[in-house]
Formats: structure tokens, sequence, C-alpha cells
């Protein structure tokens, strides 16, 4: 499910980040990310060595990580609830992890929020087994996989916090175990202390990631969307706003959600474990999110894959609400009785199973990233002639198109550009690379300060009409003809190009 897709939507100016970030020398990664990016640099070292070890194209590249860990996150989940509750919790919650619309789109994203995924789900499986095993190697995989969580994206402290929370009160209360809660606890203080080096750093990232991610205005709308992104009845990520279900379903998933977080709670003597670390990836990154809003005023953390960890506390606790149903009335079906409860299980266990894999459905079919580069380069192969002038503005647009050009395209060769800049620096660039050509395309992506009307009335003093293209969108391909010179387009580019309704 997560393989059958992944190059169904077009490259995107996310993914363009991942690629831009690595596709240079090894030390120059970290200092790149310091100045530009607003995340850790675990993702960008995977997509680099993916591209230069592994010879992967730029799409695979940036985009092979996510599918290989947003898939091995499948065998952790069920992992997991084998250990803390049964092997029927293991079954349905993987299940629903299979087919979790949210999960399945960031498994086909090149961006580092499968692997974050993976890695905070693993530190939770070898927490339990620490736990359990108490032996000393269990300790140094945790300690390790707590790092590479903070290390992939920041956003794992939406359920690291609530696990250091859970370990202190599992120290508090479980005193024939204290001693091993205990080792558990400096186990997680030595990820952490991994992660000292970039905590050293973060504030030079802080201004990124507080100007970048805006997220949603806070308020009760937005609590709204973001549980029905999580249970996978909206997709806002994928510019899905209404419900992915019919309404009686999604209403009968949401009921049955509820339902399983008030058996989990109902199940915290009888299984610990399992309970709290279920409130910790449901309830904790709700708790982390508030906290965030009133002390940071960090409204970033309002958006579906910053919240997206909770997704998976929602299947365990699904799963664990099925294995502990079935437990219950399992003596009296062997009895004879109980056994229309019985079927009701199972029937609220498929329903969530099969209600999800519609919204997924529902995903697969109009789900959309929002831009659709892969319908420039063949429009450009088609018009750009050999002696015309081809800008990118920002260069990052290159990197969007080039892996849709032909690998003999002289575009590849030929496309020039610039990431953002001033506008007077721009114009001088724009002046050098427009010089002796009577035909100058642009392709570009207004943002972080492109103003493409700006030097569309430059380029108009300089002696150019534009011809094509409306520079007042959000994107797209521009074409400018110096003095009295003729020219034509025949055909369009595909509209929408840069988001629905946008062009």
């Amino acid at each position: 499910m997560r393989w059958d897709g992944w190059d169904r939507q077009s490259f995107w100016t996310d993914e363009m980040s991942s690629l831009g970030r690595a596709t240079v020398r090894l030390r120059d990664i970290v200092p790149g990310v310091l100045a530009y990016d607003g995340h850790p640099p675990l993702y960008i070292f995977a997509v680099h060595f993916a591209y230069y070890t592994f010879h992967l194209g730029p799409i695979g590249a940036v985009r092979i990580p996510s599918l290989v860990f947003g898939t091995a996150v499948i065998p952790v989940i069920y992992l997991l609830a084998r250990v803390l509750a049964g092997r029927l919790a293991a079954v349905v919650a993987s299940l629903l992890v299979v087919v979790s619309p949210i999960a399945v789109w960031y498994s086909r994203d090149g961006r580092m929020y499968a692997l974050t995924w993976f890695l905070v789900m693993l530190s939770f499986l070898l927490l339990a087994q620490a736990s359990q095993s108490r032996r000393w190697v269990w300790l140094a995989a945790y300690a390790a996989s707590v790092a590479g969580a903070l290390y992939a994206d920041v956003s794992a402290v939406m359920a690291l916090a609530p696990q250091a929370a859970m370990i202190a009160w599992f120290f508090a209360v479980d005193r024939q175990a204290r001693q091993a809660w205990l080792r558990i606890g400096a186990a997680y203080v030595a990820g952490w202390l991994m992660f000292t080096p970039w905590l050293l750093v973060l504030p030079q990232q802080a201004p990124l990631l507080h100007g970048t991610f805006a997220g949603y205005e806070p308020g009760w709308l937005t609590v709204g969307h973001l549980v029905l992104d999580e249970t996978g009845l909206m997709a806002s990520y994928a510019m899905l706003w209404s419900l992915t279900v019919p309404t009686l379903v999604a209403v009968t998933i949401l009921a049955l959600y509820g339902a399983a977080i008030i058996i989990v709670l109902r199940s915290l003597r009888a299984a610990p474990l399992f309970g709290v670390v279920t409130l910790a990836l449901t309830v904790g990154p709700a708790v982390m999110c508030g906290a965030f809003l009133l002390l940071l005023n960090a409204p970033g953390v309002l958006t579906p894959r910053v919240m997206g960890i909770s997704a998976f506390g929602l299947a365990l606790a699904a799963g664990g609400a099925v294995q502990f149903g079935w437990d219950t009335l399992r003596p009296r079906v062997t009895a004879g009785r109980a056994g229309l409860a019985a079927a009701g299980v199972a029937a609220a266990g498929m329903a969530l199973v099969s209600g999800t894999w519609l919204a997924l459905h529902t995903l697969n079919t109009s789900g959309w990233v929002g831009e659709s580069w892969r319908q420039v380069a063949p429009f450009l192969q088609a018009h750009v002639q050999p002696s015309d002038g081809l800008i990118y503005y920002p260069v990052g647009a290159k990197i969007l198109v080039d892996p849709y050009l032909p690998a003999s395209s002289s575009l590849v060769r030929d496309g020039v550009g610039i990431w953002s800049s001033p506008h007077d620096m721009a114009e001088a660039y724009f002046a050098r690379w427009t010089a002796g050509h009577d035909r100058v395309w642009f392709v570009y992506h207004a943002g972080g300060g492109i103003d493409m009307p700006v030097h569309d009335s430059w380029l108009a003093t300089q002696g150019y009409t534009r011809v094509f293209g409306d520079p007042a969108e959000q994107c797209g391909v521009l074409l400018y003809v110096r003095g009295g010179i003729s020219a034509t387009v025949s055909g369009q580019l595909p509209s929408p190009l840069c988001g629905k309704g946008s062009c």
C-alpha cells in the first residue's frame, strides 16, 4: 500500500528542501541545515547516502527512506502491542497502521516524519523490553532510539516528554521494580545527552521553526480538524478538508476510538504498562501541544504531521480494547454464552479497519500535495528553444522540474537560478542571464520574499514584454520576448499547478 502510489504525487517544495540540503558535501550538511532549515539533520543524512551511496534518483533518494521507515514501523507496532497486550491486540493495531491514511501518506513523502515516528515507536518498544528483561543491551538500544528520534525531528518530543512522565510515574508507584525503572530513566537521560550537541544550536534554528511553520489558528475548530486528521477521517495535509468517509462511518469510528480510550483507562490496573504507553501516545501529544501554545506561542504544533504520532497511539488503544474485550468474554464464550457480545467485539475491530481502509482509498484517489511540477517539465521540453534563456526563481524550482526532464535534455544543463534574494541582487543576476536572449522563460515559486510582479515590472523596463503566464499567481511559468519579437505558445499548462483553485 505504501509502494503503490509513492510516485503518484508530484515532487513538491518540502521535498525539494530535503534534496537541496542533502546534495552537498557530507561536511556541508550540518552548516546548511543550521542556516536554512528548521529540523535536525538525520533525515538529510539518510537522503545524502540514498543519493550518493545507493545511487537513487532525486525522487527516490528523498522518498525511499520514508517508504522504508514507514513500512518498518508496522512490525514495531505489532511487537509493541504483542508484548504489552497480546496477539489479538497486535493484529488489530498493526492492521490499523497498515491502512492509516496519515501513516501511509507520510511513508510516501520525502520528509523526516516517517523516520521520526519509526524511532519514537521503536523507543517505546525498547522501553517495554527493558522493563521486562532488564538486560543492559535493551537499555543501550533504548537510549540510542531516543537520541535518534530527536535527531530525526524535534517533534519527537511530543511523545518523548510524556514518556519521561511515564517513567517517573512507574518509578514512584512500582516499588518492586524501582531499580529497573531507575535504570530506564538513566537510559532516557543518556538519550537526551546524546542530543545535547544539537540542543546547543537549536536556538539558532528557533526563528526558522517559529517563522516557517505557522500551523493552524488555535481554537476548537482546529482541535476538531486535528482529531479528524489523526483518526483518518480528514486529510488536511493532503488538501482534503471534508470527511473522507460517509458521516455515519465517521461517527462510528470516532465512537469506537472513544470507547477504546475508555477501555484502556479501565485496564490501567490490569495492564498498567500498556495503558500508560497508550495514553502517552494519545493524550500526551495533546498535552504537549497545549503546553507549547501556552508557554512558547508555537502554533506550528497545530499541524497533523507534528501530532501524527497520536495515530499510532489510537491504533494501540483500539488493538488493546479488542484484546481486553475478548479476554473478558472468552470464558463465557467457551461456556456457550456471550456469543453475541464476542461478535460485537469482532465487528468493532473490523469496522475500524474497514472504515480506515475506506478513508485511505479516498486519500489515494483525491489527496494532493498542492503542486504539479511534473507537468511543467514536458511543457518546457516542448516549448523552450535552444536560443531561449531559462531562469528558475528560486533555483529550488529547478530541483523540482529536472527529475521529470529526459536525462539528455539540454534544459537540465542550461537552466540557471538563485535562491530568494533582495530584489536588486536578484535583478542583477536576471540582467546577466537575459543578456543575448530575445526570449526568456521564468519558472518561479512565490515564497520567502519572492515577488514576481516586481520583477515583471523590472523586465518591462529592460524592453521585455510578457506573452505568457501570470506573475500574480503563487507559482508558474512566464515567457518574455524582447522588443517587437512575436511569440505564441500553443497549449496551456494544466491548471491548477500550485494548489487547488490557486492557479
